[in-house]
């Protein structure tokens, strides 16, 4: 099976792919976000042309400090997965993104990679956690 990850965000949403036989996330790219109908489109070309069988949407899933930033970005991204689960057949699974954003930019940071694109980085680390969480 192939995947896709996706790291949602109010401005950019990244994206990342991989499969069940190798079992790791490549950072794809990343778009900025304009509409919902606007993501939904351009996630089912990446659908048709990756021949994708399965979307992993990270959400947070933990609460960080005090603050509810966490919780505001949850339920965003839930109502991001109720759009996707209605415009679309390939199935909807999630993924905890509790501090991808700051893997990504440590990830970044310490490799060679000439990027400043976290965003597909982050979904890649979001792909990458649940191809781990996959039954041998």
């Amino acid at each position: 099976m192939r995947y896709l990850g996706i790291d949602y965000g109010d401005r950019h949403v990244g994206f990342a792919i991989g499969d069940d036989e190798t079992r790791v996330g490549v950072p794809l790219h990343t778009i900025t976000y304009l509409t919902p109908d606007h993501l939904v489109d351009e996630i089912k070309k990446i659908v048709r042309e990756e021949s994708i069988d399965v979307l992993v949407v990270g959400m947070p899933l933990y609460r960080i400090g005090r603050h509810d930033a966490a919780q505001i970005q949850r339920e965003k991204t839930e109502t991001f997965v109720h759009t996707l689960q209605s415009a679309m057949a390939t199935p909807v699974k999630i993924q905890d993104e509790s501090f991808t954003s700051s893997q990504a930019a440590r990830h970044i940071r310490e490799t060679s990679i000439r990027t400043k694109d976290d965003h597909s980085i982050a979904a890649m680390l979001i792909l990458q956690s649940f191809l781990d969480s996959l039954a041998p």
